[in-house]
């Protein structure tokens, strides 16, 4: 997908830390004691990249 997307090693390897970070965040929001300490854990680190609005194809927000 990254080639797709124009994305040079440098992105991908960018992007690929941010998703295991999220996901990492998101398994121990899991073991939380409360919905508070939950949300705190679970916040996916910011890529600094737009997403895309799947609503309208093409574009970014």
């Amino acid at each position: 997908m990254a080639g797709v997307l124009g994305w040079s090693a440098a992105d991908r390897d960018r992007e690929l830390a941010a998703y295991l970070a999220g996901v990492d965040a998101d398994v121990r929001s899991q073991a939380a004691p409360d919905d508070e300490a939950a949300e705190r854990l679970g916040r996916a680190p910011e890529t600094g990249r737009p997403t895309v609005d799947m609503r309208r194809p093409g574009a970014m927000t």
